[in-house]
């Protein structure tokens, strides 16, 4: 592979099929991105004498920057604040790219800066967009048919970066940095992506996370492969042991929002109701079953838990 072919190449073929594609879509047009820091400014309120010294600074930046701060500290307006002057200064008309790790957090994200900027000027782009866009379109009043349509339009019209700001997750990115780097014949490993996404959790993060596993492993060692095999698996309290052990080991399941319910029976395909559930740890899908709030549907082959759901925050548990 021609490495110093890559990039150009790349932003070509991006460039072409987008075009393509929003020539397919009748009216839709990238709308412009912030006009420059006054505008930003106005949006949150702001004066340039309100502004913290590290926000300040980034009036005068033209170049990359690096801002490490604690919560609260304004990284938001910082980031909205660099890209408009970015814009002004290099004569940039391209788009801005949020990356947070968390569907919730992306959500949340989305609901500040549309308040702020407009409902137009935000796109989300992670796994459940269509979920958290077809309940926000029930709600306005649309019918199931009505909001299924326009969600899914919505989510490609988010693809297509209409948006002048787009959220989404830093596994693109990744994938596409392993694609360049490891993989000279072009032939992307999806197994190595994972390894990817270990490497860009921070060492104290990786060293919690690897300690909470190993533990989950010994417990499934010592109270499993000890105790149980042993003694066979034939019988019914041991096998309900296992299950519990095995669920405890992986930590997580999935459940379908009863609000989902008449759509997950009308979808075509059991991969567009994969679409609407909602993953669970193990704690929090046994304190639901506890409660009465869970239970399980034949027909779909799905736990169902009739927990409020918000688009914004997920399940309230």
């Amino acid at each position: 592979m021609n490495r110093a072919a890559c990039y150009p190449a790349l932003l070509g073929r991006g460039l072409l099929i987008s075009a393509d594609h929003l020539a397919s879509a009748a009216g839709a047009l990238p709308a412009p991105g912030f006009s420059g820091p006054e505008e930003v400014l106005a949006a949150l309120g702001l004066s340039g004498e309100a502004l913290y010294p590290h926000q300040q600074a980034l009036l005068e930046a033209a170049e990359s920057q690096i801002l490490v701060a604690p919560t609260g500290a304004g990284k938001t307006e910082c980031a909205l604040l660099w890209s408009a002057v970015l814009r002004r200064k290099k004569g940039m008309r391209g788009r801005l790219f949020m990356l947070l790790p968390y569907q919730a957090s992306l959500n949340a994200m989305a609901t500040r800066l549309q308040e702020r900027f407009g409902s137009a000027s935000t796109a989300v782009v992670h796994g459940k967009t269509p979920v958290r866009s077809y309940q926000a379109l029930t709600e306005a009043g649309y019918s199931p048919r009505q909001a299924q349509r326009m969600a899914r339009h919505a989510e490609a019209l988010a693809r297509l970066n209409v948006a002048p700001v787009r959220l989404c997750t830093p596994l693109s990115a990744l994938v596409l940095e392993q694609f360049l780097r490891d993989k000279p014949d072009g032939v992307l490993e999806e197994l190595l992506v994972q390894e990817l996404l270990d490497a860009s959790y921070p060492r104290d993060l990786q060293q919690e996370l690897v300690a909470a596993v190993q533990e989950k492993m010994q417990a499934f060692e010592r109270d499993f492969v000890r105790e149980m095999l042993p003694l066979g698996v034939s019988d019914g309290s041991t096998v309900r042991r296992l299950q519990e052990a095995w669920d405890e080991l992986f930590d997580g399941v999935e459940v379908l929002p009863a609000a989902f319910l008449q759509e997950a029976h009308d979808a075509p395909t059991p991969l567009d109701v994969a679409q609407l559930l909602v993953p669970l740890s193990h704690r929090q899908f046994a304190r639901l079953k506890g409660q009465g709030q869970v239970w399980w549907e034949d027909s779909l082959g799905d736990y169902i838990t009739s927990s409020p759901y918000s688009t914004d925050t997920g399940l309230r548990l």
